[in-house]
């Protein structure tokens, strides 16, 4: 049998549905609340896909199998009826057979808002997507850039640009993002690796994490190492092997089972970590806490040490000028009582309570 791929050289109406069994190679668009419905094989589409479309594609996958010949040898890959073996010796069905087709869903052109694509194989967008865009993939799957509220349960690998606010991402494997928007939640299974979060974040790895900024008010929780460069105002991180950071925001919290290596805190930072602690600068009114030992470079007046090992700070000051973070962030923590803001006046003119803006702010 040779390869049994159905290519398609029309558009999918908008509102159209198709249901095929094998493979599909699509050279038109996918129209807005159409469905694509793939069973036994992948799809690929050259087009575009609109608002509100379904593609689904289950149970794909190009085989090889080679049977020699009655009494011969054997190799087969791949699902095999018909055929007969005994004592690794082909006793019927002895044939060259070759069945070709695609897996999962790769998608070449843009995707609009409120796409659903589900495999039980690979994903591979190859252009960007709108908002809540919703993609579950039983194998790997790697976008470009996404907008707000996408929703991705991969039981495998994630590659990924840019994904705006209210993403909800679940990788069974490793991450791969350049950058998450604001109030994104992140879970993966294995490492992660991440250019930059929104404000607001909640990220959870299993693995070794290594981010690039975290966003005001972020959390982070790893299994195992983490590796900072920037770490916004009041974050909130745990990490079960070594913490390494080069800036911490305002009012951070940072709780570490290994070691904690940070060049420079700002000001009420609280660390508490069982290993050592290597600090250059640290803040204002700031806590380090450590069941080993403890070396600063430069200590705030106001900053407190307490280290079950041995402790060694260079020098203190009081001169607020050398403890300026080089990065601005958006929030100060400066304990202050909570206040509940006043219902919003009804002329426009009127203040407004300050909330987390959209898109990539930190």
């Amino acid at each position: 049998m040779s390869s049994d791929i159905t290519k398609i050289t029309r558009d999918i109406a908008p509102g159209e549905v198709i249901k095929h069994k094998g493979s599909v190679e699509l050279t038109g668009n996918v129209g807005a609340g159409a469905q694509v419905i793939i069973e036994n094989g992948g799809i690929e589409i050259k087009g575009d896909v609109a608002d509100k479309a379904t593609v689904k594609a289950n149970g794909g996958g190009g085989s090889s199998i080679s049977i020699s010949g009655n009494g011969g040898s054997v190799r087969i890959s791949g699902n095999v009826s018909g055929v007969v073996i005994v004592n690794g010796k082909v006793i019927s069905g002895g044939n060259d057979i070759q069945v070709g087709g695609l897996s999962g869903i790769k998608v070449e052109g843009k995707t609009g808002n409120g796409v659903t694509y589900e495999t039980d194989s690979s994903l591979s967008l190859e252009k960007d997507a709108g908002d809540y865009l919703t993609i579950k993939s039983d194998g790997s799957a790697s976008i470009q850039n996404a907008g707000a509220g996408l929703t991705a349960v991969i039981d495998s690998s994630f590659r990924a640009k840019k994904i705006g606010d209210n993403a909800d991402i679940r990788t069974d494997g490793s991450a791969n993002i350049d950058e998450v928007g604001a109030k994104t939640k992140l879970y993966s299974d294995s490492s992660l690796r991440l250019k930059r979060a929104g404000a607001y974040s909640e990220i959870t790895t299993d693995g070794s994490a290594d981010i690039g900024t975290l966003g005001d008010h972020a959390t982070l929780v790893s299994d195992s190492s983490v590796r900072l460069e920037t770490a916004g105002a009041k974050t909130q991180i745990t990490a079960d092997g070594s913490f390494t950071a080069d800036e911490v925001g305002d009012g951070a919290i940072i709780k570490g089972d290994s070691s904690v290596r940070i060049g420079k805190t700002g000001a009420y930072v609280e660390i508490t970590v069982d290993g050592s602690a290597t600090i250059g600068t640290l803040g204002a009114h700031a806590k380090l806490v450590t069941d080993s030992s403890a070396r600063i470079d430069l200590a705030h007046e106001t900053a407190k040490v307490k280290a079950d090992g041995s402790k060694r700070i260079g020098r203190t000051s009081a001169n607020e000028s050398e403890f300026k973070l080089s990065t601005v962030f958006t929030d100060t923590a400066k304990p202050a009582a909570e206040t509940t803001p006043a219902a919003p006046a009804p002329d426009e003119d009127a203040p407004k309570t300050d909330k987390p803006k959209r898109g990539f702010n930190l």
